[in-house]
């Protein structure tokens, strides 16, 4: 494992630093599909790096590229021809957003219809009702504004006087809510808050309201997907649980805007019995999170995404969406 990982990482350093090589390894995995994953697209600075919420100067960059260079396809497009055996063009590439940002409708859309680049975006349909981020981010922002000079996680003592202490007490905060349970986890970050003084979340993190979506969704280039009902990761939910989340999130898109076929697993993590789940519930296909590109006879419920975050170059983003 050390070997492989250090050998990804002498990869990544001769693909950023060498064009033609990049473009060498471009061609060679031409045949496999780039399933890309965003979160939110940003226009103003935030107090505390977040890897999920890029500038939209940034996305921008990476979207010109893209086009220029790739074939960029609805995932619903390539789901269907992944299931049918049909060929795809070489340099398929699919642009997925996670949890339903207000940002994706105000500043990646645009973008987007400059392209002409298709996307999906995967909505956990407990958090339209009231536009408010999904549960990681107002953690995210809890830490990130707080008033307070440090706080106590799992028992240590983190400062809180600098972006850097606070990125690194957010990490921390999250290992260990992450490994909880659903109840379990509400508890302790409901703990945290009071720690914090926590006020309301950051409205750079607030999620598209059902108007929005249907307004969102009415675009030729858009297509909406589940990110399961409350965004709990469904490992650590019971069967029930993991059952419920599936099929009321499916239930709900398909009231409010007509469909739902593919699914995003909230935080990517999922098991054999919700795969199955998934399938009986009637989705068509569901992606994960692990940093891989997709290859064609991969199961449909185990997609693979590559993760894309701010603050990259876009040399490095050409080497990323390489599986790297």
């Amino acid at each position: 494992m050390k070997f492989h990982r250090a050998f990804a990482r002498g990869t990544r350093y001769l693909l950023a630093r060498n064009a033609g090589l990049c473009r060498t390894y471009r061609r060679a995995k031409r045949r496999r599909i780039a399933i890309l994953m965003y979160h939110g697209v940003t226009d103003q600075p935030l107090p505390v790096y977040n890897w999920c919420h890029m500038p939209v100067r940034e996305f921008a960059e990476q979207m010109a590229f893209l086009a220029a260079t790739y074939r960029p396809l609805p995932l619903s497009e390539v789901v269907q021809r992944l299931a049918a055996g049909s060929p795809l063009p070489d340099l398929t590439a699919c642009v997925t957003f996670d949890d339903g940002f207000r940002s994706n409708l105000t500043n990646a859309l645009p973008v987007l219809k400059q392209h002409g680049i298709p996307c999906t975006v995967f909505v956990s349909t407990a958090l339209p009702d009231t536009g408010q981020p999904p549960w990681p981010e107002q953690v995210f922002s809890a830490v990130a504004h707080s008033n307070q000079l440090s706080m106590v996680v799992g028992g240590k003592t983190f400062p809180l006087a600098s972006a850097a202490d606070r990125l690194t007490a957010y990490y921390a905060l999250m290992r260990v809510l992450k490994a909880l349970p659903p109840a379990e986890r509400e508890a302790e970050q409901v703990s945290a808050f009071r720690q914090l003084g926590a006020e309301p979340a950051d409205p750079v993190f607030a999620t598209m309201t059902w108007p929005e979506l249907a307004e969102f969704a009415r675009n030729d280039l858009v297509r909406i997907g589940s990110h399961a009902h409350t965004h709990e990761i469904l490992t650590s939910c019971t069967p029930e649980r993991q059952r419920d989340e599936l099929a009321r999130s499916r239930n709900i898109l398909r009231e409010k805007l007509g469909y739902c076929d593919v699914l995003a697993y909230p935080n990517g993590d999922h098991s054999q019995d919700i795969r199955r789940i998934s399938r009986e519930l009637g989705y068509l296909a569901a992606v994960t999170t692990r940093h891989r590109l997709v290859s064609p006879g991969d199961d449909l419920f185990a997609l693979d995404r590559l993760g894309i975050g701010a603050g990259w170059p876009l040399r490095n983003f050409e080497v990323k969406i390489l599986g790297y």
